[in-house]
């Protein structure tokens, strides 16, 4: 299991280490050079990581709450996000109220697993949730096909980006964790459609230390941007 926040540090985290062996190359070249009677007179060459731009395949896993006491979920706010969702993606402004309750009525009983599952008492996913609900949206397509407007993006892909991030803003003094699956041998298995890019691009910023010294001799140092 891994988490999204920790996954993408880590992306960042390798990269900062890869400068870091960039420099310490350069300062192993420039002693060479200046032990050249030739070289000692040229620019000591010195990359720098200007810009990166990664993207990086991912799959939803699941919402994790932090350890400790469960956090509150609210069930009527995530059933009306799912239900407006459903509309949005089929391009419907209403239902007929028949329909409307029982779908309704539908997205509510998915949304008690999931709930039990969130608060520790279920092993049920984001993902499993979807899986379930596009049986539910099948009702709606039935009674809907000739007004219904079907937008190209897939369903799943859809409502797991969606949801997910619903799950994890729901709560603004304690989020949710979003975990994904980030290994190749499993995302492999994952059809290509459910799979999710996130696009990162990276700047870099150096830092240097500036020593300063004051009147008595005592010397400070700060890490300041270049």
């Amino acid at each position: 299991m891994t988490k999204l926040e920790d996954y993408i540090g880590g992306l960042v985290a390798s990269l900062t280490s890869a400068r870091v062996l960039s420099d310490m190359q350069t300062v192993k070249v420039a002693e060479q050079y200046n032990n050249h009677d030739l070289l000692r007179h040229f620019a000591v060459p010195r990359m720098r990581l200007d810009e990166v731009e990664l993207t990086v395949p991912v799959a939803m896993d699941k919402v994790e709450q932090p350890e400790g006491e469960a956090a509150a979920f609210d069930n009527t706010a995530f059933n009306s996000k799912v239900y407006q969702e459903l509309l949005t993606y089929y391009g419907l402004n209403s239902l007929p109220n028949d329909l409307s309750q029982k779908v309704r009525s539908e997205i509510a009983a998915l949304t008690r697993k999931l709930e039990d599952s969130i608060t520790g008492q279920g092993t049920y996913t984001l993902a499993k949730y979807v899986e379930e609900l596009q049986l539910v949206a099948r009702i709606i397509e039935e009674e809907m096909k000739e007004r219904i407007n079907r937008i190209e993006e897939e369903f799943r892909v859809y409502f797991e980006r969606e949801l997910a991030a619903a799950l994890v803003t729901m709560n603004d003094d304690e989020l949710a964790e979003l975990c994904v699956i980030v290994e190749s041998h499993k995302l492999r298995e994952i059809a290509p459609e459910n799979l999710i890019y996130i696009k990162i691009k990276v700047n870099e910023e150096g830092m240097e230390w500036d020593r300063l010294e004051d009147s008595d001799g005592n010397v400070q140092s700060r890490l300041l941007p270049e």
